[in-house]
């Protein structure tokens, strides 16, 4: 194994690495090089703290495992287990579970979860009450509260039929874990003996099943780190309570703040920092740019509505490399037809983590149709701007009764330098050569 030099990381990070605590939180900005610290201190823990059981690294999708894996030197590998919350779980039934360690199982799709639905209404037509199968089929879990007898009989029938071939679903995994846990089953000692020292990552995206598995396992030490202002996955059911609360539920909780921003130029992070002022359930920080304000060019905005000019903005995508960031993947599919290349463009949620040194953010159209601003918008709203490093152009339509102008009104106005074609295109370049002379 190689020595982790204190002069990779910054004070705070250093901090955060090496200060001897059971539970640590860290709640790391945008940009404030939280992936850095995972790692500084997951090698630091392998170090000067070694035992006989790998740390178990969890995160939130098999790139960000593989990523992750990536960037810790090959001597360490065997130390670690970096896994997804499901992935974890998969392997860890499949090789402990009393049932499903002896009968190969399988995961249960989406595709395949509505076939076997559809055929179970087919039999029986009568208790659809007249519904079309396809609206019943796409509500599932909403159909409990408004025709509970269906739900019931359809949730029978799909568990009986799981059981008989031995297939679960993603929920399933980290619920019977959790059921092995709360009884105290034989089949998870192995879970409780191994695995006492547990890293999560992007801790903001956790949802109540996985807060629950953390606090019943209660590992020996804790590390999580997340940014609860980047909590934008709601519809995963991930919500920001974890991470604000997280102190409530393993109380000697020691809480760092990574505030020192690394990635965006001032103006970007000071306008991050106006639009998440306005969420009203946050954790209080104030972060700052290590790199000031070289290129003196503030963020941008672009009325899309009054030009129409849809080709000219393809043509800047193109010529200065920019991406541009959507709310929707009907959006993204707007502009691909407009010409936008497939690799220059993608949705703020797909953009999470990920940095760019331009970037376009489309909030003429394509966001929420109803007028009405939730912090999940306003998080969805920070996390676009914070993924550019040198140069952010916002494309506005500030037409009356829409979401997409409330947005600019409530979180915007003041903050961007309403521009024209020349000046957009004075500003792309000078970034431009900034970037070829860096």
């Amino acid at each position: 194994m190689m020595e982790l030099h204190k002069d990779l990381f910054s004070k705070k990070q250093w901090e955060i690495i090496t200060t001897n605590n059971k539970y640590k939180q860290v709640i790391a900005a945008a940009g404030s090089g939280k992936t850095r610290t995972v790692i500084g201190y997951t090698m630091f823990s392998i170090e000067n703290d070694f035992n006989a059981n790998k740390i178990l690294l969890l995160t939130f999708s098999k790139k960000a495992c593989e990523e992750l894996m990536h960037r810790f030197p090959e001597s360490y590998h065997r130390y670690i287990e970096v896994r997804t919350f499901h992935a974890f779980c998969y392997h860890y039934i499949k090789q402990y579970h009393p049932v499903y360690s002896k009968y190969k199982f399988n995961i249960l799709t989406d595709d395949l979860k509505e076939q076997f639905l559809k055929e179970v209404l087919e039999k029986n037509p009568v208790i659809t009450f007249g519904i079309p199968y396809p609206i019943l089929l796409r509500n599932f879990n909403k159909i409990q509260s408004y025709l509970p007898d269906l739900y019931q009989f359809l949730n029978r029938e799909l568990l009986n039929y799981k059981k008989k071939f031995y297939y679960l679903e993603f929920e399933d995994l980290i619920s019977m874990i959790i059921n092995g846990l709360e009884k105290n089953e034989f089949w998870i000692e192995p879970l409780k003996n191994n695995y006492k020292h547990i890293i999560v990552d992007e801790f903001q995206d956790t949802d109540p099943e996985q807060m629950k598995f953390l606090t019943i396992l209660k590992p020996e030490k804790l590390f999580i780190v997340g940014d609860d202002w980047q909590t934008i996955y709601g519809f995963r059911g991930a919500t920001v309570i974890p991470i604000l609360k997280f102190k409530s539920f393993f109380k000697r909780t020691k809480i760092f703040k990574l505030n020192e921003n690394y990635r965006s130029l001032e103006p970007i992070v000071n306008t991050g920092n106006i639009v998440i002022a306005k969420s009203s359930k946050k954790s209080i920080k104030k972060v700052k740019s290590i790199r000031g304000n070289i290129l003196k060019i503030p963020v941008l905005g672009y009325l899309l509505e009054y030009y129409k000019n849809y080709n000219f903005i393809v043509e800047l995508i193109h010529k200065y490399q920019g991406m541009i960031l959507v709310r929707s993947n009907y959006r993204r599919k707007f502009w691909l037809k407009k010409g936008v290349s497939e690799k220059q463009i993608m949705t703020i949620h797909k953009s999470k983590g990920l940095e760019f040194p331009v970037v376009f953010i489309d909030i003429s159209k394509g966001w929420s149709g109803e007028r009405n601003l939730t912090d999940e918008e306003i998080r969805i709203l920070y996390v676009a701007i914070t993924r550019a490093q040198n140069l952010c152009i916002i494309l506005i339509n500030t037409e009356i009764n829409t979401l997409e102008s409330f947005i600019y009104k409530q979180l915007l106005n003041n903050q961007l330098l309403i521009v024209k074609e020349d000046l957009l295109i004075r500003s792309l370049e000078k970034e431009f050569d900034y970037r070829l002379t860096a």
